[in-house]
């Protein structure tokens, strides 16, 4: 059901059960699409001073998610954005800034918050549809829910506690210096959006994940989690893990390719290219062509400007992004290099920080700690003169 269809029960009900003023509707004036090929700012987002930190579109509806709130705009496919409203994430308040960006996952948007997992289902039928989980742990440096490192800017894909295509998700819960306990949560849309679920019947396994064969254990306090191919690929305490949604775990050590050598890896940027998948750490870049079950060294780019961009995907086209500024790169492949081509980003206000790039109907959108974008599909990819 497109999302444009029921907008009018849909706030009714979110108005009804959510009491002001946690509950807040505003119907903007209209933004025509003017066809210009620069970006132009989405002027109901302009003014709220928020950072936006991750953005999706399903059927004819953008969604973006700030501080502590998921903004809904209906309707993008004539170019009049309108229809718009807005209501807070659970246990935040407008306040909230996301350690690690909140995830949109198909119908599903999780974020951290408050020591809890919460997970929402999207678009929100009633208060009730979301699940919170509090796991119970004994306390200690490696008994805690773990945050991304790195915000959500420097982040693919976003955030640490994605949903993927069969409602699965995980999540480490407690552990020590050798062995952490990670639950493997399974996710009911239907219980979602009929009743509210805290620490219900949702935990399907109870995963053990050990350091690998000949390390020193785990090593520092960091937690990553990306999904592809529906596995989780986990960076926790310097260990590289794969995980299935069955309980199977492979134990890579410090990094893809090497178990017993620390070699400073780091995890917070996954993308796919063609039949590959990729994890960038840095400027190494390792590639797999079986789905994650054995990786190679691609390359080992030297000099700091590769090892600072974020790689995205966006449908079945590739991007890198400056965290430090509003920079956009189209990303091309020649044998182990890499090619890049700046495109036109005028229009985007500078060191805006891009977070997410997110395509719907005939328009791509950004995200930016500064406001939300938008551009016809059609000039996205002009390139800046001269390049850069």
């Amino acid at each position: 059901m497109k999302l444009l269809h029921f907008i009018p029960a849909v706030v009714v009900a979110i108005c009804i059960f959510f009491v002001s003023p946690s509950c807040k509707k505003t119907i903007p004036n209209a933004v025509k699409d003017t066809t210009k090929p620069a970006w132009q700012m989405i002027a109901p987002f302009n003014g709220y001073g928020a950072n936006f930190y991750s953005s999706t579109c399903i059927n004819d509806s953008l969604l973006v998610v700030a501080n502590g709130n998921v903004y809904i705009m209906a309707n993008i496919n004539g170019g009049n954005f309108n229809n718009f409203f807005s209501y807070f994430l659970a246990n935040t308040d407008v306040n909230y800034q996301a350690y690690a960006s909140p995830v949109f996952s198909g119908s599903f948007c999780s974020f951290f918050s408050n020591n809890t997992l919460n997970v929402m289902h999207i678009p929100i039928y009633n208060q009730l549809s979301t699940y919170t989980y509090i796991p119970q742990f004994t306390p200690g440096i490696f008994s805690c829910f773990q945050q991304s490192t790195s915000p959500p800017n420097n982040c693919f894909p976003a955030g640490a506690y994605p949903v993927n295509s069969g409602h699965f998700m995980i999540t480490p819960v407690e552990g020590n210096s050798q062995t952490v306990r990670f639950d493997l949560i399974r996710l009911d849309s239907a219980q979602l959006s009929s009743q509210l679920l805290i620490n219900g019947n949702v935990v399907v396994k109870r995963i053990n994940l050990n350091a690998a064969p000949g390390t020193i254990g785990f090593a520092e306090n960091s937690y990553y989690c990306a999904s592809f191919f529906h596995k989780f690929f986990v960076n926790y305490g310097g260990q590289f893990f794969r995980i299935d949604t069955l309980g199977n775990v492979k134990a890579f050590g410090y990094n893809p390719i090497s178990t017993n050598v620390s070699i400073n890896f780091s995890l917070h940027n996954m993308f796919l290219y063609g039949n590959a998948l990729f994890i960038k750490s840095g400027g190494v870049f390792y590639y797999s062509t079986d789905e994650g079950e054995n990786w190679q060294l691609f390359n080992s780019f030297s000099g700091i400007n590769i090892a600072i961009l974020i790689f995205r995907n966006v449908g079945d086209k590739l991007y890198a992004t400056n965290p430090g500024g509003n920079q956009i790169w189209r990303v091309g492949f020649n044998g182990r290099n890499l090619n890049f081509s700046e495109i036109n980003n005028d229009g985007v206000l500078d060191y805006s920080m891009i977070t997410s790039i997110t395509k719907g109907s005939r328009y791509y959108f950004v995200t930016t700690y500064n406001g939300v974008y938008y551009r016809d599909s059609s000039y996205v990819d002009q390139l800046k003169s001269p390049i850069r």
